[in-house]
């Protein structure tokens, strides 16, 4: 497991040789700026010209970018609606920017898998579609737009931007996610096998986190009132945060389990959800600290180290 002032790595190999505090990777950051700019080209276009659509009863292939599947003829920008029909395995043949998706009363199960670019840029996703993004295929949820209830598991980069929320989605990442700007995890439910950044002034919110691999807040970012546990081996990293205030001072539901939960000079205050927990793992920090609020309990079953915080 790396230590605080190592390089992280993302999933593309990128490295930023310069401490990790408070600092993101040079690659991340610009491949940030680069989907940030091609979101916001999408929002400004789709909204002058924003067009809905429903998918056919009985459209000629699985294939999104193709016109004649839907019922306009024309693939749409605007609201996306799926009803009964008897394809509903679909696939992407394009970058896709579009307003969101409504899966209508009575509709059966949809399943999406992406490799290309798919950008939600306004309402998002009402319902709860499975989406599989594969290694190749970059799913991007900007504006005040939601992942819904729809079940993701990200094979490929998952990127929340602006105001968007995960809502309540069921979410694996197996690659690299990010919430950025003032994005939220909302009431999502996480499960990372990969990397997992909360940037800028983005939020864990109500999200219940499962972290199997790395997941650090830095910018100003915070955990909110999440519920994180870690697993053997894991990290969550608060040390490159420093807050939503800038006063080093940030904030999670609950933590538990095993890993390392490293708090930097962080003072880092849990129970806000008032669930009892248990950590096995390490709380580490010079300079740092824990405080606990909130009717719950926290069983901290490690003894306290010499560079470990105190509570």
């Amino acid at each position: 497991m790396p230590s605080k002032n190592e390089p992280l790595r993302s999933r593309t190999g990128c490295e930023d040789p310069r401490p990790v505090a408070r600092q993101r990777l040079n690659c991340q950051s610009a491949a940030l700026a680069t989907m940030a700019l091609v979101a916001a080209t999408a929002f400004a276009s789709g909204a002058a010209r924003a067009q809905d659509a429903t998918w056919l009863p009985t459209p000629s292939s699985g294939n999104f970018n193709i016109g004649a599947n839907w019922n306009s003829a024309t693939v749409p920008t605007g609201t996306a609606f799926f009803g009964t029909s008897n394809t509903t395995t679909l696939a992407f043949s394009a970058n896709t920017a579009i307003g969101g998706w409504t899966f209508n009363a009575g509709a059966p199960a949809y399943t999406f898998t992406n490799n290309q670019a798919v950008t939600f840029n306004g309402a998002g996703i009402i319902g709860s579609p499975a989406i599989t993004n594969i290694i190749t295929g970059f799913l991007n949820f900007t504006g005040n737009s939601t992942a819904g209830s729809a079940a993701i598991t990200a094979n490929g980069p998952l990127n929340f931007n602006l105001n968007s929320t995960a809502g309540n989605a069921i979410i694996t990442n197996n690659f690299d996610m990010n919430f950025n700007n003032h994005s939220t995890a909302g009431g999502a439910t996480i499960t990372n096998n990969g990397t997992l950044f909360f940037n800028d002034n983005s939020t864990a919110g109500n999200a219940t986190i499962h972290n199997n691999d790395f997941m650090h807040f830095v910018d100003n970012s915070t955990a909110g009132n999440a519920a994180i546990t870690n697993t053997s081996g894991a990290l969550t990293d608060f040390s490159s945060s420093t807050g939503p205030a800038g006063d080093d001072k940030l904030t999670a539901g609950s933590i538990a389990g095993a890993g390392l939960f490293q708090l930097g000079a962080n003072e880092l205050t849990v129970g806000g959800n008032n669930l009892s927990t248990e950590v096995s793992g390490v709380i580490s920090g010079i300079g740092g600290s824990l405080v606990k609020v909130g009717t719950g309990t926290l069983n901290w079953t490690r003894a306290s180290g010499p560079s470990e915080a105190g509570s």
